[in-house]
């Protein structure tokens, strides 16, 4: 059972063929992660219990801390401050807070959000189908 990681809605989906339209680059392009509206400065948690298996810093995606939430999932919480209250390695559970919402640099231009991505063995799925989440 996955829990969205901020109390938001969906306010860009996953699509990997069609184009969408980026404001921070003015140009259409396809966007591999699902992105929940958040506040700034609002909780991040992690979607499972998972380890973390990395956290770093992406040009484009932020400061990001992937979770292996097991069966083949990872997911990426993109965009996260620094503030971070986990370290790789570390076990989790759903609902732990692992940051709070900052910013992702190739979506600046968008209202705050936190992006997600989320791979199954190794390749991009939509996170909404894969973590079944309402909107």
């Amino acid at each position: 059972v996955f829990s969205k990681p901020v109390n938001g809605d969906i306010c860009k989906a996953y699509d990997e063929k069609t184009l969408q339209y980026s404001a921070t680059y003015n140009d259409m392009r396809i966007h591999l992660g699902t992105d929940i509206s958040a506040d700034a400065g609002s909780d991040v948690a992690a979607c499972a219990d998972g380890v973390v298996s990395k956290i770093y810093n992406s040009d484009t995606l932020g400061r990001v801390i992937e979770i292996d939430h097991g069966d083949g999932i990872v997911i990426k919480y993109c965009g996260v401050a620094d503030d971070i209250t986990v370290q790789e390695g570390q076990s989790v559970t759903g609902g732990t807070k692992l940051a709070t919402v900052s910013g992702v640099p190739s979506e600046s231009a968008d209202p705050p959000h936190i992006h997600i991505e989320v791979t199954k063995s190794g390749k991009a799925k939509d996170p909404a189908k894969v973590l079944k989440f309402d909107n």
